[in-house]
Formats: structure tokens, sequence, C-alpha cells
């Protein structure tokens, strides 16, 4: 039972995230930047804070008296993150920012070996070590045919790899601050501050909060649902597998969210897929179930909160 509640946090988490830009994708006409991130924010503060306070009470007021500070200071820098990530997902497509992730993955595993030990552990694996290659090769076969060299391709491609350069660091401090504490009530303190951040940039003039108005009734229920369903994946889903197996793991087999992105772009947004594609995505997922069966032959820990 234990295991499949791991597998259950990897499959929503990927499949959550899948979701995130082409969520985005939908509002590109509507809505800027800063907007579109406060509501999709806000709305995920709400829900998650109002969950973990009523989860965790205690713990949820302890956290915040003993370290306001780096969670402070980690979601500000990730409302800078969002903010260049959105834009660079605007200039690219739904598909393209998950796989450009794929040239973050030794800067990150640069960074996450040599702050925490268990992290160089998982390089020991064979199977992790063949699925990470498996993933590479298949994150760069569908990429493979994308016309980079556009200008305003090339810098949403340059906006997405600072984005995730700068999230790298964060990530060291929100690990650290995991080991006392639980993932989601992690998450909800740091959307809620984040939530708080894209409002200042909103009445300072550099969004407009009130081109929500354009949006029809469906639009604006998509747009809330969004927040919950992508930040709940890409925030406390993320730090739940962050605590269970690591940044390196996690983010490797956060390689396999782009294809899932591609299917449901297909579907949702019209984008194309093609065999080739379909092929490299099988090679993907194929190193996949590689990473997470190396993964699984560590010891599990007896619980895995939220």
């Amino acid at each position: 039972m234990k295991k499949f509640i791991d597998y259950l946090w990897l499959i929503l988490m990927i499949i959550g995230s899948s979701f995130v830009s082409i969520f985005i994708m939908l509002f590109v006409k509507y809505l800027d930047v800063y907007a579109l991130n406060f509501y999709r924010f806000v709305v995920a503060g709400i829900f998650f804070g109002i969950l973990s306070y009523i989860l965790y009470k205690k713990k949820f007021v302890d956290l915040f008296k003993k370290e306001w500070m780096p969670i402070t200071i980690f979601s500000l820098i990730n409302v800078i993150v969002m903010v260049i990530s959105t834009k660079g997902t605007y200039l690219t497509s739904a598909t393209l920012p998950g796989f450009i992730f794929l040239f973050n993955l030794l800067p990150l595993t640069i960074i996450s070996c040599a702050f925490f030990v268990d992290e160089r552990e998982a390089l020991k694996s064979r199977s992790f070590i063949m699925g990470g290659i498996l993933n590479i090769i298949g994150s760069i076969g569908i990429i493979e045919g994308y016309d980079f060299f556009t200008p305003g391709v090339m810098y949403g491609i340059l906006l997405l790899v600072f984005s995730y350069i700068i999230s790298d660091f964060t990530l060291v401090i929100q690990k650290k601050l995991l080991k006392n504490t639980e993932p989601l009530i992690l998450a909800a303190q740091s959307v809620i501050i984040m939530s708080l951040g894209f409002f200042c940039l909103n009445i300072t003039g550099m969004g407009a909060l009130s081109s929500i108005k354009s949006l029809s009734v469906w639009l604006i229920i998509i747009l809330f649902s969004s927040g919950i369903i992508g930040i709940g994946a890409g925030v406390v889903l993320y730090l739940v597998c962050i605590k269970r197996f690591g940044i390196v793991t996690t983010s490797m087999l956060n390689l396999s969210t782009p294809f899932f992105t591609v299917l449901f772009a297909f579907i949702v947004l019209n984008e194309t897929i093609n065999l080739k594609q379909f092929i490299f995505g099988i090679i993907l997922l194929i190193g996949s179930v590689l990473i997470v069966k190396s993964t699984f032959k560590h010891k599990l820990p007896e619980k895995i909160p939220l």
C-alpha cells in the first residue's frame, strides 16, 4: 500500500504538471503574465492554506514563526522565476518549456549533489543512469525539429533556461526546510507569499487585474481550477516527491511531463504531434520507468504525509 501511494504521488505530479503550460497558453490572449499568476496563486494559496491549517494547525503556525525568513526569500525569488518562465511560455508553446528543462539537468544535479549526500547516492544506480540517458534521448528526439532560431522563440527559450537555473537554488532551501515539516505546509505558505508578491506587482501598474472582466464564466472557472490543479501538482506534489525521492530523481522524472503535455496540447490546443515525437516519447517513458525502479530499491519511509 505504501509503495502504491508513492507511485500515486509521482503519477499525479507528472500528469498534473503537464497541464500547467496548457493552462497558461489558454489565457495568453486575455491576461498579462502578472494578472494571470496573481489569480492562479491567490486561489491556490487560499485553498491549500485552509487545507494545511485544518490538518496541521500547530505545525503551520510553528513553521512560519521559526522559518519565516527563508520561506519569504525563496517565495519572492519564485515570483521572479514564475514571471520569467510564464513570459518564456508565452513566446514559445505549451509543449516546449518542459523540454527546455532538459538543459537544466546538469546544473541542477551539480547543485543538488553539492549540498546533499543522498542526492549523490541516486547517481550510483545503473538503472537510474540508464533511465536518465533514455530520458535525455527521448527529450532531444521530441524537441528536434522545433525552429529555435526565430527571434521570439529564441528569446523565450533563454527566459525559460534562466528561470530554471534561478529556481535550482531555491530547491536547496526548500529541501532543507522539508526535513522538519510537511510538504503541504511549506507549499501553502510559499504560495500565499507568492500571491502577495504578484499582487504588489499588479498594483504598481505592471499588470492589469481588471482584464479578468474579459473572460467568460467558463474561462474564469478554468483559470481558478488551473491554480489548484497546476500549482497543486507543480508545488505541493513536487515538494512531496522531493522529500520522498530527492531533487535529482524528481527532476529527472519530470522530463516525462512534456510527453503528456504534447498529448494534451494536441487535444486541447490543436498543437501538432507526429509519429517521431510519439516514438521518442515512449523511449522517454521507458527511461522514467527505469528511474522509478531504481528509486524503489531504496528503503521507503514509514509515512509520506502531505
